[in-house]
């Protein structure tokens, strides 16, 4: 058994401009076939997305965890990298 994080979709949001970065929505179709063995059946998405939260696509939705961040800035933290 090896120890590791549990499985996190990470994109980034800036609260002052609204906007909305994912680098990974080109790899969801990838990921669907992994995680269920089914094919994407949806359109392509474009290899990143980068928008505002009020400019999102149809039925795409970004909701923070507080609990994975808090997870990961403190592996953060164990790693010995500086998190503010």
């Amino acid at each position: 058994m090896q120890a590791s994080l549990p499985e996190m979709h990470v994109w980034l949001a800036c609260p002052e401009s609204t906007e909305v970065i994912d680098f990974t929505t080109g790899l969801w179709p990838e990921a669907c076939r992994e995680a269920t063995g089914e094919e994407w059946l949806a359109p392509h998405p474009p290899d990143y997305l980068w928008t505002f939260g009020s400019r999102l696509p149809q039925s795409v939705r970004y909701v923070p965890d507080r609990t994975a961040i808090d997870l990961v800035i403190a592996v953060l933290h164990l790693q010995g990298r500086e998190y503010p």
